[in-house]
């Protein structure tokens, strides 16, 4: 058997393993569902193997280094505010902010500072949480 049909047919194999644990255990445990569907892409992933990296697409991640640098997460939003700016004059084309900002800080001029931000630049997604129904979903 050719390894491109291998691994159509092991992804396959596990989308639909993945979908009937996920199903599963969606009726019964929300937390086992979503570990399932985390499996299930971790399978999924590996079988599709290591991919180039697209150069339009650059990470500006909160690791160590940067932690070290700027501070404790989470960040001021004034720090963050500065964050987009800087990407925003780098020409970046979207800017996708994967941080909850549910409360206000103890700064309203550093959450003042961020809201103008992300309308001057006009390019920023803000990560939101899902609504959830009464049924769990």
């Amino acid at each position: 058997m050719s390894r491109p049909l291998r691994v159509v047919l092991h992804a396959a194999a596990a989308a639909a393993l993945g979908l009937a644990v996920w199903r599963t255990a969606a009726l019964h445990d929300p937390d086992a569902a979503s570990a399932a569907a985390d499996a299930v892409q971790g399978v999924l992933f590996r079988l599709r193997g290591p991919r180039a990296r697209d150069p339009r697409i650059v990470l500006a991640a909160i690791d160590d280094e940067s932690i070290d640098r700027i501070g404790t997460f989470p960040w001021r939003r004034d720090v963050m505010a500065r964050l987009v700016d800087r990407l925003t004059a780098l020409g970046a084309r979207t800017i996708a902010l994967d941080v909850l900002f549910l409360d206000r800080s103890a700064s309203p001029k550093a959450d003042a500072e961020l809201a103008r931000a992300v309308r001057r630049s006009g390019r920023v997604v803000l990560a939101r949480t899902a609504p959830i129904g009464a049924d769990g979903r």
